[in-house]
């Protein structure tokens, strides 16, 4: 019976008329965002919690599985600058990105919570490795990618 447990449970959906095999996964969420979860899945009316979910790693996929060459992108991170060394780690990884970063904003949303706009032109490579680092520093809650256009190669 254990081993039935961890078998991946393997079915098919429909999407678009397009038959889909599925796979069940299991995840761990903090108790608060599983409620959040709940509720909305509620107000809307979907049929299931797997539906948002799957809807919100289809967008995650598609903000982050970038195409080849050189991009304009506006990156967006929120992060608390009371946590230990994020703001030194931060400005380090700033500065390894100066030749992309043409330009970036600072806001203070709260006294917990500040966010920052960098304005990122250059290879997808060096973004995929930005996102990376930034995601990599404790204290970083978010980070956000608005690809605005592939670029043509400069001359």
């Amino acid at each position: 019976m254990q081993d039935k447990l961890l078998e991946p449970c393997i079915g098919s959906s429909e999407i678009g008329g397009r038959s889909l095999m599925v796979v069940r996964i299991s995840i761990t969420l903090p108790d608060n965002v599983a409620e959040r979860l709940d509720e909305h899945v509620k107000r809307i009316g979907v049929a299931s919690r797997s539906k948002v979910i799957a809807d919100a790693i289809r967008a995650y996929l598609a903000e982050r599985v970038l195409p080849k060459g050189d991009v304009f992108a506006v990156v967006v991170y929120a992060y608390n600058p009371a946590r230990g060394d994020t703001v030194k780690r931060l400005i380090i990884t700033q500065h390894r990105y100066h030749d992309e970063v043409a330009a970036s904003a600072h806001v203070h949303a709260s006294e917990r919570e500040c966010v920052e706009v960098a304005f990122f032109e250059g290879s997808t490579d060096r973004l995929s490795r930005l996102i990376g680092e930034l995601e990599r520093i404790p204290g970083v809650a978010t980070v956000r990618i608005v690809l605005l256009r592939s670029l043509q190669p400069k001359k």
